[in-house]
C-alpha cells in the first residue's frame, strides 16, 4: 500500500477535518455536561426550592423559615449563575463577613462543590471560590471597610444575593436602587434578598415580602416543603409543644417556624392597646388643649394636640401628624392656625434647637414653654400604666401616624444605648409624651352618687330633725313657771 507523505494535501486536510471534529465534540460534550450539571442543581425534590433558583426575575425575594433550606439555594443559584457566565463574578453579601462565612463558605458552597463535582478551587482567607470556567464566587459582609465596600459596589456582576436581608438596619432601598441595580446591569443581571422574618418590621426586606414594594418576584416556603428537614423539623416542633404547650401562639415560634411577620407586645415601647385605647370621636365636655411640638427637618415635625376635662378622668390624644421639611415660618404658621381651632391652654416645644424655639416665641408671640425630656424612660413607663389602664384615648381618624408609630415603635437591641429602636420612627410619640405629661385630668374626682331613700327612711330623718329642734330650742322662763295644774285649768 502506497504511503502518503506528511506533505499531502489531501492528507493534511483530513488530519485537520478530523482534529476539528475533535474539538468540536469536546466542546459540544463541555456543553452537554455543563447543561446537565446546571439541570442537576434543580432536580425536581424540592419543587419550591427549584422555582426560586430557576427563576430570572431582574428583583428577587424569597422569605423561609429556620432550615427551610434557603442557603442551599442561595448556593446552588451563585453557582448556576458562575457556570452560565464564564469568567464572571456573582457576589454574595450577608449582615458581617463572619456571617457570610458560617453560613455559606464551608457549610454550603464546599458541600455543593463535593456534590456536583464541581472542581473549583477556594481562596479561605479572601472568601473567593472559582470555578474551573474561571468564574468566582465572592462573599462579603456588610460590616466590610468602605473601600472595600466602594470596590465591590463599582463591579459588575450576573446575580447579587443579599442574605439575612430582614436583619439588615442599612437602607437597602437605597443601596440597591442606587448601587447595584447598575452593578448587575451589564448583564442583565439578578438581584435577590432572602431572609427569615424578624421583630425588625420597618426595612426594605418587610416592605418587599409584605407587598408593600412592586416590582418584585416573590417566593415563600416553610421547612415543611423540604423533605430533607420536614420530618425532624415535625418532631423539633413536637418537642417544643410538649415543653410549652402554647408555644405556638409566641411571636418566635410564628416567626421563625411559620415564617409570619410578628412584633411581640413586650418589645413595643409603648403599651397601645386598640381595644383599651381606640375611640372614634371625642365625648362632647368642655376641655383643656394642649399643644405639644416635636421639632425636626429632615426628619418630620410632628404635632400632638392633647385634650383632658375636670369632667372626665381620662386623656384625649385628639390630634396627631408630622410633617417633613418645615421650616420656621411654617411651623409658625402651623401652630397659629391650629391655636385659632382649639384655643391651647398650654403650647409645649422640644426645646433641642433654642434658636428655632427663640425664633419661634419672638416672630410669632407664641407663649412656648419647653418640654420636660428628663426621665424619659420612666415617664414613659407611668404613660404606658395609663395606656393599660384605659385612660388614654386616641381619637383613631386624626391620628394615623401617631398610630402607626405605636404599633411599630420597639426597644432598641441590648446592646445599644437607646431605649428606642434608632430605625422607627418616634416623632408623634414624643410629641404626645411631652402633651400628656402636662395634662391634668388625674385632678378628677368622681361623685359618688347615693341611693334614694325609703319613705320609711325619710319620716325617720324628719322625727330625727324634730326632736334636734327641740333640743336646741332656748328655754322660756315665763313658761317654766307654770304648774302642769295651772296649764291644764
Amino acid at each position: 500500500m502506497k504511503q502518503r507523505s506528511l506533505g499531502d494535501p489531501t492528507l493534511m486536510r483530513r488530519i485537520l477535518l478530523n482534529e476539528m471534529k475533535r474539538r468540536t465534540k469536546k466542546k459540544q460534550q463541555k456543553k452537554e455536561n455543563l447543561k446537565q450539571k446546571i439541570a442537576s442543581l434543580t432536580n425536581g425534590k424540592f419543587p419550591k426550592q427549584d422555582a426560586f433558583i430557576l427563576d430570572n426575575s431582574p428583583l428577587l425575594s424569597a422569605l423561609c423559615t429556620r432550615r427551610a433550606g434557603k442557603s442551599y439555594a442561595a448556593g446552588k443559584k451563585l453557582i448556576k449563575a458562575a457556570l452560565e457566565n464564564p469568567k464572571s463574578i456573582c457576589l454574595y453579601i450577608a449582615l458581617t463577613s463572619a456571617s457570610a462565612n458560617n453560613i455559606m463558605w464551608g457549610a454550603v458552597l464546599k458541600e455543593l462543590d463535593e456534590e456536583f463535582k464541581l472542581n473549583a478551587h477556594f481562596n479561605n482567607a479572601k472568601m473567593i471560590m472559582t470555578l474551573e470556567n474561571g468564574s468566582e464566587i465572592r462573599l462579603a459582609g456588610a460590616d466590610a471597610s468602605d473601600k472595600e465596600m466602594e470596590k465591590f459596589l463599582g463591579g459588575k456582576y450576573p446575580l447579587i444575593i443579599i442574605d439575612e436581608a430582614g436583619s439588615f438596619k442599612q437602607d437597602l432601598k437605597t443601596l440597591i436602587e442606587e448601587n447595584l441595580e447598575p452593578a448587575v446591569s451589564d448583564y442583565d443581571g439578578q438581584i435577590v434578598m432572602i431572609g427569615t422574618p424578624t421583630r425588625f418590621t420597618n426595612g426594605y426586606f418587610y416592605q418587599v415580602t409584605t407587598d408593600k414594594e412592586k416590582g418584585w418576584s416573590k417566593h415563600k416556603w416553610h421547612t415543611f416543603d423540604n423533605p430533607f428537614m420536614e420530618e425532624n423539623f415535625r418532631k423539633k416542633i413536637a418537642q417544643l409543644k410538649e415543653r410549652s404547650p402554647d408555644i405556638e401562639q409566641t411571636p418566635m415560634f410564628r416567626r421563625m417556624y411559620m415564617g409570619e411577620w410578628v412584633i411581640d407586645i413586650d418589645e413595643l415601647v409603648y403599651k397601645y392597646d386598640p381595644k383599651k385605647n381606640n375611640i372614634a370621636h371625642l365625648p362632647n365636655r368642655h376641655y383643656n388643649y394642649i399643644l405639644a411640638v416635636d421639632l425636626g427637618y429632615n426628619d418630620a415635625t410632628a404635632y400632638s394636640v392633647i385634650a383632658y376635662s375636670f369632667e372626665d378622668k381620662h386623656c384625649y390624644i385628639a390630634r396627631s401628624f408630622k410633617e417633613t421639611h418645615q421650616i420656621i415660618t411654617k411651623v409658625g404658621q402651623r401652630i397659629k392656625s391650629l391655636d385659632s381651632r382649639y384655643h391651647f391652654t398650654r403650647m409645649v416645644v422640644d426645646n433641642a434647637s433654642k434658636q428655632a424655639v427663640e425664633e419661634l416665641k419672638q416672630r410669632w408671640a407664641l407663649p412656648l414653654i419647653p418640654a420636660e425630656k428628663t426621665q424619659k424612660i420612666d415617664f414613659i413607663e407611668l404613660m404606658n400604666a395609663d395606656f393599660q389602664m384605659g385612660l388614654i384615648k386616641i381619637v383613631t381618624s386624626d391620628c394615623k401616624e401617631y398610630l402607626e408609630e405605636l404599633k411599630k415603635l420597639i426597644k432598641a437591641d441590648e446592646d445599644s444605648r437607646d431605649f428606642e429602636h434608632p430605625d422607627y420612627d418616634n416623632h408623634c410619640c414624643d410629641a404626645s409624651l411631652y402633651g400628656w405629661r402636662h395634662a391634668y385630668n388625674y385632678l378628677f374626682k368622681e361623685k359618688v352618687l347615693e341611693p334614694p331613700k325609703t319613705a320609711q327612711q325619710e319620716v325617720d330623718e324628719w322625727e330625727q330633725k324634730e326632736v334636734e329642734s327641740l333640743q336646741n330650742k332656748p328655754e322660756d322662763e315665763e313658761f317654766n313657771n307654770f304648774t302642769i295644774e295651772e296649764m291644764l285649768a
